[in-house]
């Protein structure tokens, strides 16, 4: 799941929301002009809040097909105000309501906040009674194909509304009016959402009037508290940490680490101008359990064009350069070197996974392996099984307590990679043909390997898990009703018009027995006219 966070701030001025975090000067339309303003910030005049959600509209349309690159997107709006004055005579209302455009742009791709209560009421999601839960990854691309999620955090605004009614509660000329509403409590996903307006002698609609279509569409944190967050700034000691993770000397301190990490839901690190991420930060802190968060114009430049101007290939990069799982050029099931069989009669499937670690790769299921077995009571807690096994032996492979199992977070991978590098020894060389179980055929993969839960063996470039003979969710065959109904009823046609045919054949006459005496007739006349002999 990758995550985008972006601050919008609430203008006065034209009532509506903007990318700048500074007022533009009156009179600017949107030909793309860049302004130098306070403080040293320049703002482009066309980059909007749509812009943005076309370009992240148009990532999600070019992955549509993509059983790799599919994932699920989350948008987070960080609600401010601007800090200035109300012109009354120039002030020209925009479209205030943030679910319009949203809805507009995502159309059914966009996952709401009475989805999630369906959902709840259906029994999708578990444990409703906590109101942390949402329904598993699989029910988003899968059941439901739904794409993204957008938040509001409206705490700020908030913040700077009060202290605009403390500062202007005097003012009788002009006045700040703020509404709040709400529709119910979602204990942890409930949405309400808060802006201000501008009453003059002539009202303006309040944003309170408008609200019911903000709190259906996005996740405001109005009537609740977003859970626990970490925020980072990304440094060189923070990469260095990280990078070194999986070496640690004592794998206790590495396991006391994750779970107090993982009691924080959101984890972030944030790039400066200063120490912007590159390509090989992004897969670092990716698998130390961190969300990359691109705050700085260098992480999205274009390197075709090297213009900072935000496009749907520099999404792709970003996402393709923050994996956890898979290692780079991965997965790749066209390998022509890879675990090549010592003899002709050797069966040779690429199309299993194994754990290194430098990530995921390709590997031969028929290729032994240790075995990447999780322990029942709890996510981070893995061990490498000592024999090696084929991927499909491999279930059977894991002692009693643990089972076979693939990692699900970042986290659960940095757990499993730790206990690989110590417990799996690196591969022999091929050339070593002293003992061939420590190596691995065609050295293909020269690094600590072991076998996890994931695997394309039913169709091709499908993923799943579940053991070798899982079926595969994405490529259903054909066998809805309306298909069968329609493949019987054209048979039961043809079948019914032969067997017909053939009753009414049984029943007709032969002519030639229904003229018997005619035909005799006419034989016997031409016979009397045949010689014998060889005619002069």
């Amino acid at each position: 799941m990758s995550s985008f966070s972006l601050d919008a701030f609430w203008s006065n001025t034209n009532s509506q929301w903007q990318l700048c975090p500074q007022p533009f000067p009156q009179g600017v339309s949107t030909s793309g002009q860049i302004y130098a303003l306070d403080d040293g910030i320049k703002c482009q005049d066309n980059v909007t809040l749509d812009s943005v959600y076309s370009v992240i509209a148009t990532y999600i349309q070019q992955t549509e097909t993509s059983a790799i690159a599919t994932n699920l997107l989350t948008l987070r709006l960080n609600l401010n105000q601007l800090n200035q004055s109300i012109d009354v005579e120039n002030n020209v209302r925009g479209d205030y309501v943030l679910s319009t455009n949203i809805s507009s742009i995502f159309g059914p791709r966009v996952y709401t906040p009475l989805d999630l209560e369906n959902d709840r009421k259906n029994g999708v999601v578990s444990n409703i009674d906590e109101g942390n839960n949402f329904p598993p990854l699989h029910y988003f691309l899968l059941s439901i194909n739904k794409r993204i999620l957008v938040l509001a955090d409206d705490s700020q605004l908030i913040q700077s509304i009060s202290t605009g009614m403390s500062s202007t509660s005097s003012s009788s000329s002009t006045a700040t009016s703020i509404s709040t509403t709400g529709s119910g409590k979602h204990t942890g996903t409930s949405s309400s959402t808060t802006t201000t307006t501008t009453t003059t002698s002539t009202p303006t609609p309040s944003f309170s009037q408008n609200i019911n279509g903000d709190y259906q569409v996005l996740f405001v944190n109005s009537n609740i508290t977003f859970q626990e967050e970490q925020s980072l700034t990304l440094t060189n000691d923070l990469v260095n940490t990280c990078a070194n993770n999986g070496d640690q000397p004592s794998q206790q301190d590495l396991i006391n680490h994750i779970n107090e990490t993982s009691m924080i839901p959101f984890r972030a690190v944030f790039d400066t101008p200063d120490f912007p991420f590159t390509d090989v930060t992004l897969g670092i802190i990716s698998q130390c359990g961190y969300t990359p968060m691109l705050n700085s114009s260098s992480s999205l430049t274009d390197p075709m064009s090297n213009s900072a101007q935000l496009t749907p290939q520099i999404l792709v990069d970003v996402v393709n350069n923050s994996f956890w799982s898979w290692a780079p050029g991965e997965p790749n099931t066209n390998k022509t070197n890879a675990s090549k069989p010592k003899s002709i009669t050797d069966p040779v499937a690429l199309q299993c996974a194994v754990i290194t670690p430098e990530g995921w790769k390709v590997a031969n299921c028929y290729e032994p392996f240790p075995v990447m077995c999780r322990g029942n009571d709890s996510n981070f807690d893995w061990i490498a099984t000592g024999n090696k096994s084929t991927y499909f032996d491999a279930p059977q492979s894991c002692p009693k307590g643990t089972n076979f199992s693939v990692p699900r977070t970042s986290l659960e991978n940095l757990a499993a990679r730790s206990v690989l590098q110590q417990e799996v020894p690196a591969p022999k060389p091929s050339s070593d043909s002293s003992d061939d179980s420590n190596s691995s055929p065609g050295g293909s993969i020269n690094v600590p390997a072991a076998w996890i839960d994931f695997n394309t063996i039913a169709v091709d470039e499908c993923w799943v898990t579940g053991g070798p003979f899982s079926a595969c969710p994405y490529l259903q065959i054909p066998t809805t009703n309306r298909n069968g109904v329609a493949l019987l009823s054209i048979a039961a046609v043809v079948a019914f018009v032969l067997l017909m045919a053939m009753i009414l054949l049984n029943f007709r006459r032969i002519p030639l027995r229904r003229n018997q005496a005619r035909w005799r007739r006419l034989i016997n006349k031409f016979a009397e006219q045949e010689y014998e002999g060889v005619p002069l």
